[in-house]
C-alpha cells in the first residue's frame, strides 16, 4: 500500500494551493478528490496522540458518511509520512450554508453541542473548521456535505470507536 511520491501526479490535477493538511488532487475520471495528507498537520488543534492519527479519517466516515474517505495507501514527503485518501467530489455549484443549518445538523443529527465559538462536541470528540464562511461545508438545498472538518479526540481513539460502535448497533 506504499505509494511513492513520483506517482502522485497520477492522482489527477493538483490544486494550486494546498490545504493546511493536504496536497489535493482532482481526479475527474473517477469524480473524486485525492488528498495526500500530513497526519501531523494542525496537531495542536486536533490534540491527537501519534498512535491515534491513523484513525482520524475513520471518525470522519462515522460522522459524515456522505463525504467518506477511502484509504488508498501510505506515502512520504521530505518531512515525513503521508496518508493518501480519496473522497467524493462535491460540485462547486453547491452553496455555503447558513450557520443555523450547520448548528442544527450537528446538534440534532450528531448530538454535538456548541463548545465555545468554533467547536461542537460531546464527551468523546469535537469538530471544528465547519464555519459557513469557509469551504468545508457545502449545501445542495437539501443536504449538508462536510468536506474536511477538523476532528479532535477527547479520549483515546479506541474508546471513541467503541462509543460510536455501540451507537451504530
Amino acid at each position: 500500500m506504499y505509494i511513492p511520491k513520483c506517482d502522485w501526479d497520477a492522482f489527477g490535477d493538483r490544486k494550486r494551493v494546498p490545504s493546511g493538511e493536504s496536497i489535493v488532487y482532482l481526479d475527474n475520471l473517477h469524480n473524486q478528490v485525492v488528498k495526500v495528507r500530513n497526519p501531523f498537520a494542525k496537531s495542536a488543534i486536533k490534540q491527537l496522540r501519534a498512535e491515534d492519527m491513523i484513525y482520524e479519517h475513520l471518525f470522519h466516515n462515522i460522522l459524515f458518511p456522505d463525504t467518506r474517505y477511502q484509504f488508498m495507501g501510505i506515502s512520504e514527503d521530505v518531512d515525513g509520512v503521508r496518508i493518501v485518501l480519496s473522497q467524493p467530489y462535491i460540485p462547486d455549484q453547491f452553496t455555503l450554508p447558513a450557520k443555523r443549518l450547520i448548528d442544527d445538523y450537528l446538534a440534532e443529527g450528531l448530538g454535538l453541542r456548541q463548545e465555545g465559538r468554533y467547536f461542537y462536541g460531546n464527551d468523546y470528540l469535537a469538530v471544528t473548521d465547519v464555519s459557513p464562511m469557509g469551504d468545508n461545508v457545502l449545501y445542495d438545498g437539501k443536504k449538508l456535505y462536510f468536506i474536511d472538518p477538523i476532528i479532535c479526540l477527547k479520549k483515546p481513539a479506541q474508546e471513541v470507536l467503541a462509543y460510536y460502535d455501540a451507537l451504530l448497533e
